[in-house]
């Protein structure tokens, strides 16, 4: 009887130590799955980074393979003679307001012109079609809906 005592309180104590093992061993797994879990995410993360890099690379490609510099430049330096020619006529002598005001006047003028009717170009939304006195029936033709 004390020896069957001895036996079961040995079998509960390794019972107990079976069960904190299991117990000890699950959390270790669950560990390791945790890591594993974050590892494969991070690897996602990466991979997701890498073809976003990918993409804008293939834009940045195809927009330097579909610019026109040759027009790009001649652009640039029509803008830029027109916007220097009245200020090399001024010389290098120093410029006072009026001569300021002068010079966007006269870049305003050419850059923004009002359109004219009977060019044969109708500049919409500032020509449109004609009916009676207003518009520009030579440009965009007659207004049709009268009724």
């Amino acid at each position: 009887t004390s020896k069957d005592k001895q036996t079961q309180k040995a079998d509960a104590l390794a019972g107990n130590l079976e069960a904190a093992n299991l117990a000890s061993k699950r959390k270790t797994l669950q560990g390791i799955k945790k890591i594993v879990e974050f590892k494969i995410s991070q690897g996602e993360s990466y991979r997701q980074l890498l073809l976003f890099g990918i993409l804008i690379l293939a834009y940045c490609f195809m927009i330097m393979r579909l610019r026109n510099t040759e027009s790009s430049f001649a652009v640039e330096t029509s803008l830029l003679d027109m916007l220097h020619t009245p200020l090399q006529a001024q010389g290098i002598q120093h410029l006072k307001k009026t001569d300021i005001y002068d010079f966007l006047k006269s870049t305003i003028s050419e850059i923004f012109q009002d359109p004219i009717c009977g060019d044969g170009v109708c500049d919409e939304p500032f020509e449109y079609a004609g009916f009676g006195r207003f518009g520009c029936a030579t440009d965009c033709g007659e207004y049709k809906n009268t009724s």
